[in-house]
């Protein structure tokens, strides 16, 4: 995490363990909210409505980075990709 914030320019994080716990945190829910996503694109007549709940958790993160002044690479991994689960929710 402290590499990927250097890389994409906001400086090092603090040591403080609260950091270090959150970012953990953090990247465990990425990684669960990218199953649920998956799982949802996968049979979308089937979880349609849980996909648009997903899509639109997509485009609250895009404006939250967007707000923050989050860099641009931060923010294209965020939340632009909900947007296949919103196309695909469209065309069902």
């Amino acid at each position: 995490m402290i590499a990927t914030c250097e890389w994409v320019g906001l400086g090092g994080l603090p040591g403080a363990p609260i950091v270090s716990c959150l970012t953990r945190s953090l990247s465990a829910f990425y990684v669960s909210h990218g199953m649920v996503r998956l799982l949802a694109a996968l049979d979308i007549r089937r979880y349609r409505r849980l996909a648009r709940v997903l899509a639109v958790s997509g485009g609250m993160l895009l404006e939250i980075d967007i707000t923050a002044g989050m860099p641009i690479v931060w923010t294209n991994c965020e939340g632009p990709p909900a947007l296949p689960l919103v196309l695909l929710c469209c065309s069902c």
